[in-house]
């Protein structure tokens, strides 16, 4: 397997386990309950975005570095 295949693969497997409904209601009830948590939270998704974004950015540079390439 290729780095960027891996790459693929962990970002499918953060997206197909954090965007489920049950996972997201659960952090959602905890956020409510807990201020510390709540602050918690807010700080991870926002770091879970940024990690998303810059996977977009990468993905679509290699796929116009294997278009330039050929």
């Amino acid at each position: 397997m290729s780095p960027a295949e891996i790459e693929d693969a962990v970002e499918r497997m953060y997206r197909e386990f954090y965007f489920r409904p049950k996972k997201i209601a659960g952090i959602v009830a905890e956020m409510l309950t807990e201020r510390q948590m709540f602050v918690r939270r807010l700080r991870e998704g926002g770091e879970f975005f940024g990690y998303l974004k810059e996977r977009g950015v990468q993905v679509k540079q290699r796929k116009q570095e294997a278009i330039a390439n050929r």
